[in-house]
């Protein structure tokens, strides 16, 4: 791993402050959530407060991409285009979003069950959480980033769903994507182990029926290969001394 990865203790105060303004637009997001919204209106919503909180939209831009936010409704994975569609009670709605702070970025998503949802949804939603949760607690210096694929591939096949495997996780600083890539499967070739001061960003997709996608025709929009429901969650992780920092949280 190259020593440009690991943050210094400045770089570390910016990465802090960047995961904590990105939680706290995550709040005001999340009561959005409601039937008769669309993810246009959200969009709106997230320039104008990271316009107030002097903080840049780190997805504005990448690859020529328009917007600030990613914004997925149920058979959609990932890099959904926010629009006028409006969210139907049942649905349920991936939202992912990223922030800069002095050229230091934070990434998060999370998936929100619009009013009243099946328990299969919610089975889908509480497993991506777990997923999540479950490798967030063996970060530490050292530990192979294996592991963390490991983990969070037990937990997805353990609630009998699907791992997206051509999506990953990724580290975090001076750029939204940087080294290593971070896996949510066990992979027999992977040995790179977390050091003190790495930011990673760990993200379970996971499909219902699937782990396989399908990129439409914008370009932009992955979903599921058949259409099934999928969800993804994404914090953004310093590796302290002895444990993970959650710094979208």
């Amino acid at each position: 791993m190259k020593t440009k990865f690991i943050k210094t203790a400045k770089e570390l105060i910016y990465m802090r402050i960047s995961g904590k303004i990105l939680a706290e637009i995550f709040k005001g997001v999340e009561k959005m959530v409601k039937p008769g919204v669309s993810s246009i209106e959200i969009e709106h919503f997230i320039v104008d407060k990271a316009k107030k909180m002097n903080v840049g939209c780190s997805f504005k831009g990448f690859n020529g991409y328009k917007y600030c936010s990613c914004i997925s409704v149920n058979n959609m994975v990932v890099h959904n285009l926010p629009g006028k569609n409006r969210f139907n009670s049942g649905d349920i709605v991936s939202i992912d979003i990223g922030t800069s702070y002095k050229g230091f970025h934070s990434d998060k998503a999370v998936t929100l069950a619009v009013g009243k949802i099946s328990s299969e949804r919610q089975k889908l939603i509480d497993t991506g959480k777990k997923a999540l949760a479950e490798a967030i607690k063996i970060i530490k210096p050292g530990i192979e980033i294996n592991k963390i694929g490991e983990k969070i591939q037990n937990v997805i096949e353990k609630n009998n769903f699907f791992v997206i495997r051509d999506l990953a996780g990724h580290g975090i600083g001076q750029r939204i994507h940087e080294p290593p890539t971070i896996y949510n499967f066990k992979t027999s070739y992977i040995h790179t182990r977390l050091q003190k001061g790495m930011c990673i960003a760990i993200e379970p997709m996971l499909g219902e029926r699937t782990g396989k996608i399908k990129v439409h025709k914008n370009g932009w929009g992955i979903s599921t290969a058949d259409n099934s429901d999928s969800c993804h969650f994404e914090d953004t992780i310093e590796v302290a001394e002895t444990s993970a920092r959650i710094l979208t949280r």
